[in-house]
């Protein structure tokens, strides 16, 4: 199982910090980068996998 959290402040307008625990792989990791350098912000849900 992997555990995701999503922290905001309201010190910190805008920054949202992402924690990945478990069996989440590099490679998974690095594809979903990859998918994100060239978003154009169309079709924003993804399956990844």
């Amino acid at each position: 199982m992997t555990r995701v959290a999503y922290l905001e402040s309201a010190d910190q307008p805008g920054l949202i910090v992402e924690y990945i625990e478990g069996g989440m792989m590099r490679e998974l990791i690095a594809a979903g980068v990859a998918a994100a350098r060239h978003w154009d912000g169309t079709d924003p849900v993804r399956e990844l996998g």
